[in-house]
């Protein structure tokens, strides 16, 4: 699914706040856009438009697709940096996948590899950040 799709699917659905309730359609729609988050402005506007439905299966998937881009698409890691400096919101809702129990080892082994040996200039307090999750949910 390209980006296009990615935003006529999260169209469908009004600007939220962050305390607004969840409705099974937007939770529906936030499940089926889950699947397509195959780049970090796709992860982007999926936390712009569903960020209130991000509970329970929603946010596994969400964090499973974010710690796939991490893993198998290094190279794209200063697009996330970018939307990460204009929207810091968005920079606590994508970190929340470093800190989380159910980070597979191999998949977070690979993250750590290039955090430690491939970090972009603008990626260094992203790295950071790898690294001290290291410590504190994994053992190396």
């Amino acid at each position: 699914m390209n980006k296009l799709l990615v935003a006529i699917l999260v169209g469908l659905t009004p600007l939220v706040g962050l305390t607004r309730e969840c409705t099974r359609d937007e939770a529906y729609a936030a499940e089926t856009v889950v699947d397509y988050l195959n780049s970090w402005e796709n992860v982007h506007l999926f936390y712009q438009q569903f960020r209130h439905c991000y509970d329970a299966a929603i946010a596994e998937g969400v964090q499973d697709r974010v710690q796939v881009l991490w893993a198998d698409r290094w190279s794209e890691l200063p697009k996330m940096v970018l939307l990460t400096q204009k929207d810091p919101q968005f920079k606590e809702f994508v970190l929340r996948s470093l800190f989380t129990e159910a980070f597979p080892k191999d998949r977070f082994d690979k993250i750590l590899l290039n955090a430690s040996q491939k970090c972009p200039a603008a990626g260094l307090s992203f790295c950071a950040e790898v690294k001290r999750a290291a410590k504190i949910n994994h053992v190396h």
